[in-house]
């Protein structure tokens, strides 16, 4: 075998052998392996240029074969890097979203701009002569695949969030693998979420457990009865809550009375109406009370006499005091 061909045969196992690492490694060792892997990555790029340089190829069907390799080879790089589990681990994202991406994004122009040097600089040669056509349109397809597989789950679940038309059944399509940035099962589970409180119908967040992956149904419900509750606004769908056992019903009350300027409704707070023991069992912040309610309703519905009703001296005064700012917010 030819010393060239072996170099990159070395290199080809070498970056294959890299990018299945990456899917199993941790993140302490990303960076050693994100180097080492560029730097093969940039030689076995070069040496491809530099084998395909000397054929009778047109000189556009070269130019075009270094592009679309030289943009596969490092893009799997990311891909890989993002698909496996090591980026999980990366809390801060310095590692995700600065340093992999733009580094290989930079390596990667640098290599394309020495590779066109090569081409323009080397003869032809008729010995030579390569099927570039069947392997530029093989990379192009390659590349639309992976980069198609890259944004596939945000494309997706930007649709299925679509405000104007929300549709909870495309998130069942997104791919989930656990402990990886780019198939993080979280995706799904979001997407389900918003696009089902999207509709608007509460009957959605019966469905919103159909999911690999999903931990805690009853937290998956509970989100999608308190943004619908929120966003409807309805007060009823807070008491769903004291069903799925959730922390924070009183909370979903505030807001969905406030936002409904249903002010009999802070009486479930704290004393008046039914639940209203059981509601300070599911919240754990015990500031979500009925003198809270009373605080936020006033300047929403106009009414500063409420502010008398509060029994906190506190946020009654504060009431008072911030009601005419408060109340130019609703208006405004």
């Amino acid at each position: 075998m030819h010393k060239e061909n072996k170099k990159l045969m070395i290199l080809a196992t070498g970056y294959i052998l890299g990018l299945i690492a990456y899917l199993f490694i941790t993140i302490n060792f990303i960076l050693p392996l994100q180097i080492i892997l560029l730097a093969v990555t940039f030689y076995l790029s070069y040496l491809i240029t530099k084998k395909i340089s000397s054929s009778d190829n047109s000189f556009l069907a070269k130019l075009y074969f270094s592009f679309i390799s030289n943009a596969f080879l490092f893009f799997l790089v990311v891909f890989f890097c993002f698909a496996g589990r090591a980026l999980y681990a990366d809390t801060e994202a310095i590692l995700s979203q600065l340093i992999i991406p733009y580094s290989t994004t930079l390596l990667g122009i640098i290599a394309f701009a020495i590779e066109i040097s090569i081409l323009s600089k080397t003869k032809a040669e008729k010995k030579t002569c390569y099927n570039l056509t069947l392997l530029n349109i093989l990379l192009t397809i390659l590349v639309i695949i992976f980069v198609g597989l890259y944004y596939y789950d945000s494309t997706i679940e930007n649709i299925a969030t679509n405000q104007q038309n929300p549709q909870p059944q495309l998130c069942k399509n997104l791919i989930s693998i656990p402990n990886s940035i780019l198939f993080e099962p979280s995706i799904s589970q979001g997407c389900i979420l918003w696009s089902s409180a999207r509709t608007l119908d509460e009957k959605q967040c019966e469905n919103v457990c159909n999911l690999k992956y999903l931990t805690d149904c009853n937290e998956q419900k509970w989100g999608c009865y308190s943004i619908i509750a929120f966003w409807k606004p309805d007060v009823n769908l807070c008491f769903k809550g004291l069903e799925l056992n959730a922390e924070d019903v009183g909370e979903c009350i505030i807001h969905a009375a406030v936002n409904s300027k249903n002010v009999s409704a802070c009486e479930y707070l704290s004393g008046g109406k039914a639940y209203s023991e059981e509601i300070g069992n599911h919240q754990e912040d015990k500031t979500y009370n009925k003198d809270f309610c009373l605080l936020l309703m006033t300047p929403a519905v106009g009414d500063k006499t409420l502010c008398n009703s509060i029994n906190d001296t506190e946020f009654r005064e504060g009431c008072l005091k911030d009601y005419d700012s408060e109340r130019q917010k609703f208006l405004e």
